[in-house]
């Protein structure tokens, strides 16, 4: 018999946070033991209950859920569900009920009959860089995109710091990063990320594919990053799922 819990709390797995209006980016991922983070193109078989208690302690933590496009499209993304305990702790704490999805995108290629617009509470808001939003190739996509409900807003340049301070600066503090890999690079290579939530699902999977990050910005030959993260948390559960929690800032953090 394993000496491992069945279910692990998602408080747990959290671990302790900063008081509500406390600037922080949380990452949510799963991977292989090969370091795939999808099957047949979902991550939807990987992780367990717990996996799935976690994500959505997350965002019912977070103020805003922040998204890549592609992931949006892979995933099949809807809006976010709390439950009506949650909502009541969060009305309590002078925030809105349910935070809105975020998506970023260069080429608004969202299907306007997708889930992300109709199986959702909060318009969701679209995030492009300025040359995409005034691009005239783009006007058409744009007009779909609004009139399915989302709320487009300009990131600047699109730089990863300015996505943040786009967010940050219409109240939305508390961030949790879905993915996809290029997003999650994009903040890594910035040094943005406070958190990592990382599960272990325990298989190998062939092949090992999608990578967790990509850095969008480094061709073939470019100089490998390291970016050493701190443990402050790890737990399993009884079928093999391990729950790893990183500091992405500060390497010194104890368990």
């Amino acid at each position: 018999m394993s000496d491992f819990p069945r279910t692990i709390p998602p408080e747990e797995l959290i671990g302790p946070v900063e008081p509500v209006g406390h600037g922080q980016i949380r990452a949510v991922s799963a991977i292989t033991l090969t370091g795939a983070t999808a099957v047949s193109g979902t991550s939807g078989p990987l992780g367990n209950s717990t996996d799935a208690a976690l994500l959505r302690a997350l965002r019912t933590w977070s103020d805003v859920v922040l998204v890549g496009a592609e992931t949006v499209r892979a995933e099949n993304y809807g809006g976010v569900a709390v439950t009506s305990d949650a909502r009541a702790g969060r009305t309590s704490d002078g925030r809105a009920p349910v935070p809105p999805i975020a998506v970023v995108t260069r080429s608004f290629n969202l299907s306007p009959d997708s889930r992300l617009f109709h199986d959702t509470e909060v318009t969701p808001i679209i995030l492009a860089p300025a040359s995409a939003c005034a691009e005239r190739g783009l006007s058409g996509a744009r007009k779909a995109v609004t009139a399915a409900g989302g709320r487009i807003v300009s990131t600047g340049t699109g730089a990863p710091d300015e996505i943040v301070g786009c967010l940050r600066s219409a109240g939305y503090h508390r961030i949790v990063c879905e993915g996809g890999a290029q997003l999650l690079g994009q903040l890594v290579r910035a040094g943005l990320i406070d958190v990592h939530h990382i599960t272990i699902d325990p298989s190998l999977t062939l092949p090992a594919h999608p990578p967790l990050i990509v850095d969008p910005d480094s061709g073939p030959g470019g100089t490998p990053q390291r970016h050493p993260l701190g443990l402050s948390g790890i737990q399993a559960t009884s079928d093999g799922c391990v729950f790893l929690r990183y500091s992405g800032k500060h390497t010194d953090l104890t368990p």
